[in-house]
C-alpha cells in the first residue's frame, strides 16, 4: 500500500461546512473525500495542460500545413494552366 503523508491545512469554516456536508451525504470520511477533490483537481489541470499543448501544436501546424497548400495550389495551377495550353495546341 501506498505511504501516506499527514498534512495540516487551513480553510474557511464554510468551506468545510460544505465539505463535511458532501462526505456525510455520500458516506465517506472527510480524509477520503479531500483526497478525492485533489485527484479530481489535479487530473482536471492535467487535462487542460494537455488541452494547452494540443491547441498549440495545431496552431504551429496550420502555419506548416498552409504554406505546404500554398506551394501545391500554386504547382496545381501551373499543371493545369500547362495542361489547357497542350489540349488548346492539339485542337
Amino acid at each position: 500500500m501506498t505511504q501516506q503523508k499527514k498534512v495540516l491545512i487551513s480553510v474557511p469554516s464554510e468551506l468545510l461546512a460544505q465539505l463535511d456536508g458532501f462526505a456525510k451525504k455520500i458516506g465517506t470520511s472527510r480524509n477520503e473525500a479531500v483526497r478525492c477533490a485533489i485527484k479530481s483537481y489535479l487530473s482536471a489541470k492535467k487535462r487542460e495542460e494537455t488541452a494547452l499543448k494540443l491547441k498549440e501544436g495545431y496552431l504551429a501546424m496550420a502555419k506548416i500545413n498552409s504554406n505546404y497548400a500554398e506551394d501545391c495550389f500554386s504547382a496545381d495551377c501551373k499543371c493545369i494552366a500547362s495542361y489547357e495550353e497542350k489540349l488548346a495546341e492539339s485542337e
